[in-house]
């Protein structure tokens, strides 16, 4: 039978709560007794009963993420900060898929509010107010991934336009006179790009229209990497293409060099995330790097301090910068 505060107690002649102020490192207790109660608890193997604690506290310890998917390494890289982050404050992550899907997502979102997480983390495909609102009357702290995603809630991330905007002067300053935007197919709605995906393709977009005098173009299908052939052997211009994340443009590089396609002397490609275990390849990808693990460790400290302090805290803008590699 597992062995109870009672019992730690009893065995080492004090009362339950000296116990638990040993066990949680509050109150004011001699270092003797204390470490008494410590040695006593891991020589007996005392395991913590965290429903009875969480009732005494109100919380659960337990913060849940909604994203997308897992596919490519953004939100596994971003989700490894949050763990390290979390677990310095004593919290667990429930994490989820919504996959893209609207209803999915809003379902997911009031299992994990069932289960009484303390904590709400999104990366949302819903939009709009009405959505704001069933997050605003969930009654524990919501935080969103991505810039400028709602306004009564917060966010942190980069600014996904800005960025892009910046990626794309970068491009057109080497020179490249046509340049392609590569975004993800879509997922299971046919008619919604995410909204940092989104994002991107503006900035990408109104920056071109500062240049009249670049080509431009957009390939959002499954089989991109054919449609990015097509565009090189059918065009007459020096070439580029932006990619709205690194696995697609690590993609283009590698089923092209099969096709006797090399960047960057038969076109260029730029990525963005500027995930680490791209940077071994050859050529080392040129890349918009969001700072992910940053923005994984901000929303996590934020929305702890939201949970603990109960106090409304304002969104968070992450800086980008461009890593030059030997792409574009």
């Amino acid at each position: 039978m597992a062995v109870t505060t009672k019992d730690l107690a009893r065995i080492c002649g004090v009362s339950r709560t000296t116990v638990t102020r040993a066990l949680q490192g509050t109150g004011r207790i001699s270092q003797k007794t204390k470490d008494r109660i410590l040695q006593t608890a891991k020589e007996y193997d005392y395991q913590p009963d965290l429903v009875a604690r969480s009732l005494v506290k109100g919380k659960t310890m337990m913060i849940g993420i909604i994203v997308v998917d897992l596919k490519n390494q953004y939100f596994p890289k971003m989700i490894n900060a949050m763990e390290n982050c979390a677990k310095k404050h004593k919290y667990l992550l429930n994490i989820t898929l919504h996959e893209g899907d609207r209803q999915t997502e809003i379902e997911l979102i009031k299992t994990l509010v069932g289960h009484r997480v303390d904590g709400l983390i999104l990366s949302t495909v819903n939009q709009g107010k009405d959505f704001e609102k069933l997050l605003e009357n969930l009654a524990i702290p919501v935080i969103l991934i991505g810039h400028d995603q709602a306004e009564n809630i917060p966010c942190v991330g980069t600014d996904e336009y800005a960025a892009t905007k910046e990626a794309t002067e970068f491009v057109i300053s080497k020179g490249y006179k046509k340049i392609i935007f590569v975004l993800p197919p879509m997922i299971s709605d046919q008619t919604v790009v995410p909204k940092g995906h989104q994002q991107r393709l503006n900035g990408f977009e109104d920056c071109i229209r500062e240049h009249p005098q670049i080509e431009m173009g957009i390939i959002c299908h499954e089989n991109y990497v054919k449609k990015a052939e097509e565009f090189i052997r059918t065009s007459e211009k020096k070439i580029a293409f932006i990619c709205s994340g690194d696995t697609f443009a690590i993609n283009i590089l590698i089923k092209l060099e099969n096709a006797g396609l090399y960047a960057p002397t038969d076109y260029g490609v730029m990525g963005f995330d500027n995930i680490n275990i791209f940077k071994s390849r050859h050529p080392h990808l040129t890349s918009v790097d969001n700072n992910i693990d940053e923005i994984g460790e901000r929303i996590m400290e934020l929305l702890v301090d939201m949970i603990e302090n109960k106090s409304p805290k304002e969104s968070q803008v992450i800086q980008h910068t461009i890593v030059q590699g030997e792409t574009i």
